[in-house]
């Protein structure tokens, strides 16, 4: 799975060792919600099995977007990264859309690698701006 996220690519397999031993996995049932926009985060998530929705603003009123505005999060996929370069609360919430395997970091687990980790809370942050600037645009549509 860490293959497939681009900060993770780079990393050596003793990082890479450390930090799955980080990893918690927990479990969610369909409608759960995994994390309310508003709160402060401490956790990165990757999804290991499962489908996930990254929800509008205006959902929390039942006004769900259809087909294509919808943001859907598969496998290999992640979120919840902005947590571990800001302590910025969640830009939104996230709910589950199928049962879901979650792999859960922990920034305070994370926290002591990153000095250890040439570049790698830089790539991090860039991967952050670059999410932010692709939500900041699709909100304007």
């Amino acid at each position: 799975v860490f293959s497939q996220i681009s900060f993770f690519a780079e990393l050596d397999d003793l990082v890479l060792g450390e930090i799955c031993l980080a990893l918690r996995t927990r479990i969610y049932l369909p409608s759960d919600i995994i994390i309310y926009q508003g709160d402060i985060g401490k956790e990165f998530f990757i999804i290991a099995k499962g489908v996930v929705e990254v929800l509008q603003e205006n959902d929390r009123a039942g006004e769900k977007p259809k087909g294509s505005n919808r943001i859907l999060l598969h496998s290999g996929q992640f979120f919840g990264e902005i947590a571990l370069v800001t302590n910025l609360s969640r830009t939104r919430s996230v709910q589950a859309v199928t049962m879901c395997e979650i792999n859960v970091l922990d920034y305070d687990a994370l926290d002591p690698l990153l000095d250890d980790i040439n570049n790698f809370s830089t790539k991090l942050t860039k991967l952050v701006v670059k999410r932010q600037l692709h939500s900041g645009m699709e909100g304007a549509k």
